[in-house]
């Protein structure tokens, strides 16, 4: 096994240098300030200026949660005008969100009190709030994945307001990310939104079956076919993420403001798919006891450099193996192309002891997490239990995979104290 420790390598072996990517720093904010400007009925331009602002907080001054950001950062971060975000800081202000710090005179002295006597509770990378180069600006571009993204492609529905779009999906965004966790959940905990993979079978037309004995004699082959549709966002989380709105006599159900928003974020590049191999279903096994076994796959071309998953290996050991032979994998009919590739089937292996009790889900991930330890930690988890298992894999079924597993680049190590 390749040594892990404060030195990093490549897939080639070459040594990378252990540092975070730069421009990777992150900002916070109060969950429960968010919400209550949405529970206070102002526009949505309220809810996405409080976010600009506490973009701009630095938190080594002394004085806690001042912003040096102003309207100008606004728009230059949503592109709602300068005159709309004027105004949206006067609301603010007005209902007592913000603070005026009368005493700046320069252009760089803090200008807001955001957030003053709340903990920030949610931290978010800072190039969520990137802003796009000056001058016209090119057409819109679907899953850029910024904040002014979403501000601008949040649509309106038959029921649902551009307005109302726009807040809907900023809230679900900021409340996915407070409930993810890769160490704990491979992902966004699948509480609040997962679906079950379905057994393959080779009658119902799926062209193979749900488990096949592998090429070692205690371990099998589990297939399993994709929900087609995206994980439902669970009733219990949608009450917590989504306040009603007094004013909103005609507002639909929390389950379609919750597909509404979900669609928006998906559009704006904002959430992903992560399919995780867990020992027992987790929405039934309420105890949290367990953790997953490993992430199989990660799907979205957003996935960090930093992720990693097992799905690619897993393929290969299928034929290296003998589990399954290269004929069947890659048939006249199909060429060069695997039966997997399109398919809707993944397929993952496990000891027989783990097979009857252990689940697929589809879960989501959240893009933008912030860079912090606490995150690099909760990533090397994952990737501990990715490398261990992968390490099972091909040991059990005598066979050569690479090693690491990265979707892109390895995850700078920190070793526990």
């Amino acid at each position: 096994m390749m040594q892990l420790g404060m030195t990093q390598y490549n897939a080639t072996g070459a040594s990378i240098a252990a540092s975070k990517p730069k421009g990777e720093g992150f900002f916070q904010v109060n969950l429960d300030r968010l919400t209550d400007i949405v529970r206070h009925d102002l526009p949505s331009e309220c809810l996405y200026a409080q976010v600009v602002l506490a973009g701009g907080v630095n938190g080594h001054l002394a004085e806690a949660r001042t912003s040096t950001h102003g309207s100008k950062s606004v728009n230059e971060r949503t592109f709602m005008g300068k005159s709309a975000a004027d105004e949206a800081i006067k609301k603010l202000c007005a209902a007592g969100f913000l603070e005026h710090m009368p005493e700046a005179k320069h252009r760089t002295d803090p200008r807001w009190y955001v957030d003053r006597h709340f903990t920030p509770d949610v931290a978010v990378s800072q190039k969520f709030l990137e802003p796009q180069k000056r001058g016209l600006r090119e057409k819109w571009v679907k899953g850029r994945g910024r904040l002014s993204d979403l501000y601008c492609g949040a649509r309106a529905s038959p029921d649902i307001s551009a307005n109302r779009a726009r807040s809907d999906a900023l809230l679900l965004f900021f409340h996915l990310q407070k409930n993810q966790n890769f160490g704990q959940f491979g992902g966004v905990n699948p509480s609040c939104a997962a679906t079950l993979f379905s057994p393959a079978s080779a009658i119902n037309g799926d062209g193979i079956d749900h488990v096949l004995e592998a090429a070692h004699e205690d371990w099998s082959l589990v297939n399993e076919m994709e929900p087609r549709d995206r994980p439902p966002l669970s009733a219990k989380f949608l009450e917590s993420a989504l306040p009603e709105v007094p004013d909103w006599s005609d507002a639909p159900s929390l389950e379609n403001r919750g597909k509404h928003a979900m669609q928006v974020l998906h559009d704006a590049g904002l959430i992903y798919d992560a399919f995780v191999v867990w020992p027992s279903d987790p929405l039934v096994d309420i105890s949290g006891r367990h953790e997953p076994h490993y992430t199989l796959y990660l799907r979205g071309a957003w996935t960090d450099i930093l992720e990693t998953h097992l799905q690619h290996e897993i393929n290969n050991a299928v034929i290296q193996s003998g589990t399954r032979s290269g004929v069947d994998v890659y048939s006249a009919s199909r060429g060069a192309t695997a039966d997997w590739h399109g398919s809707g089937r993944h397929s993952y292996f496990l000891p027989d002891a783990y097979v009857k009790k252990a689940v697929l889900l589809k879960q989501l991930r959240v893009r933008w997490w912030p860079h912090s330890g606490d995150t690099i930690d909760s990533l090397n988890r994952d990737r501990q239990r990715i490398e261990q298992w992968g390490d099972d894999i091909a040991s059990s079924m005598s066979c050569s995979l690479s090693h690491p597993r990265y979707v892109h680049n390895p995850v700078p190590w920190r070793p526990s104290p």
